[in-house]
């Protein structure tokens, strides 16, 4: 970028600071200068502008160094844009594409440019979500499926296992060999370090982009952080792959961008937000999809993470964002004390389009497994009174209690979907009556062991789903495969 001297020489106009808010400056001059321009300081500070009054430019700073009154900036006549590029894969930077572990990264003029914030693509580029996002997680894959293209709430308190959870998802998409792009909104830097080595060692990293800001860093800068995030997948979208994007979380920018609209002395609405914090969120998240790109389908998919306090959900920031996305999946505070992992509300969570994108087979049992497990947390609710139970409520509440055991995943762990199906499918069927418990976790263990070592067991095990006709059919060929299943169990033991 050219320095402050080039672009004086240049454009032969120049303002001076009168008001410093840190990080909001107001300067008067800069007469040709237009919203969302990119400016620089004498100093060598960066920034841009936000808005215009007849004698007042407001313009946002992205460095902590203070800027003086009566220093002179001038307009660059550029928007405020991001290099985007493949080799940022598997770096950690900050919102501005700058290393933050990484000096080797070098960025020359070649480098393409794009926009921070773009309007959304229209719905002529858009098509319908048809693939399913596999997470490996069992509860969210059967349950709470989602789709590619779809913008998923992750909601919940604080420490009950989200960001963990968030892992496994993304471990599962690496593994499938999708894009992940995750942003870090306002850390502590000790928690992005952190991140950057369990990347790292779990082989991650190289599927992988950081874009993060910690605590310490310029306001301005932090709620950059998603919208860089964003204008990063897009580019891979472009080039025909499809996108992770995971925003964490957007609480924390929303604070962050309530405390530079009090300082530009916005007017405040509820709980002093500003009344266009709606807006940005909306015309953020509307920017993933699944999108037509030059005859093939590619998507971004979203998950963005809000906090809450004692799970409410009618706070104000979360519910914007429960209206604007797809769905949510409501980690409880009470369920991760029990000791569920991961700690999913299965009957308060939603998905709103990922059904349609499911498997025949799953979403049949989809449908099964959720009226029987409304009806096992009614008999469960029911036994609570000390009444005396039926048989039939008695063989409810123990197939009940095996799925939620089934359900009980170590974080690093990732279950195939077909086996998912499989065995959910005999505990559904009561094919497993005769095992504890106890030995659930261990056969599923057994089971994935030999699914990922072995390609005839994978074999059978993927021709089960795709040669039945309907869920009925699936049922019966899988009492068909419970001998060899018993088998890899005895093995096992």
């Amino acid at each position: 970028m050219k320095t402050f001297d080039e672009l004086l020489k240049e454009t032969k106009e120049y303002g001076v600071v009168n008001e410093v808010k840190f990080p909001i400056i107001k300067c008067s001059g800069l007469p040709n200068v237009r919203s969302d321009d990119l400016v620089i300081f004498e100093t060598g500070q960066h920034g841009y502008v936000t808005s215009l009054d007849q004698d007042k430019v407001e313009i946002v700073t992205f460095s902590r160094d203070i800027v003086r009154p009566g220093v002179k900036v001038v307009r660059t006549g550029e928007r405020l844009s991001i290099p985007v590029d493949d080799r940022f894969l598997g770096k950690v930077v900050t919102p501005l594409i700058e290393p933050i572990f990484h000096d080797d990264l070098k960025i020359d003029e070649s480098v393409e440019r794009r926009p921070v914030d773009i309007e959304p693509i229209k719905i002529d580029r858009r098509v319908r979500i048809t693939r399913q996002l596999y997470t490996g997680v069992s509860l969210v894959d059967v349950m709470l499926p989602l789709g590619k293209g779809q913008r998923e709430l992750v909601v919940g308190d604080r420490q009950t296992g989200k960001t963990w959870t968030l892992l496994n998802f993304m471990k599962t998409q690496v593994k499938l060999d999708s894009i992940v792009i995750y942003a870090l909104i306002g850390k502590e830097k000790t928690e992005i370090a952190r991140m950057k080595d369990f990347l790292t060692e779990a082989g991650m990293i190289k599927n992988v982009i950081v874009i993060a800001t910690s605590s310490d860093d310029s306001p301005s800068l932090i709620t950059l952080t998603p919208y860089s995030a964003m204008t990063m997948a897009e580019y891979f979208r472009d080039n025909g792959k499809d996108v992770l994007v995971i925003l964490d979380d957007l609480t924390t920018h929303a604070m962050y961008h309530r405390e530079i609209s009090l300082l530009a002395m916005r007017f405040p609405g509820r709980d002093s937000y500003p009344g266009d914090v709606f807006f940005k969120h909306a015309r953020l998240l509307e920017r993933a999809g699944n999108y037509n790109v030059n005859g093939k389908e590619a998507a971004i998919s979203c998950l963005s993470v809000a906090g809450t306090i004692n799970n409410r959900l009618t706070g104000y920031i979360v519910s914007n964002l429960i209206g604007i996305t797809d769905g949510h999946l409501l980690f409880d505070t009470e369920l991760f004390n029990r000791g569920q992992r991961p700690s999913i509300d299965l009957f308060l969570s939603v998905t709103r389009v990922g059904k349609q994108t499911q498997h025949k087979i799953a979403r049949a049992l989809n449908r099964e497994l959720m009226m029987m497990m409304s009806k096992y947390e009614e008999a469960l609710d029911f036994s609570h009174f000390g009444a005396e139970l039926s048989d039939e409520k008695k063989s409810l509440l123990a197939r009940g209690e095996k799925v939620m055991t089934f359900f009980q995943q170590n974080y690093t762990q990732i279950i195939p979907h077909p086996v998912q199906v499989l065995i959910l499918t005999m505990l559904y069927d009561e094919q497993l009556e005769d095992v504890s418990e106890e030995d659930i976790i261990k056969m599923r263990d057994a089971i994935v062991d030999k699914y990922n070592k072995e390609d005839g067991v994978r074999k059978q095990i993927d021709d089960l789903m795709e040669n039945s006709q309907n869920f009925k059919d699936y049922k019966e060929k899988v009492k068909s495969f419970k001998s060899f299943f018993n088998g890899l169990w005895q093995q096992q033991n």
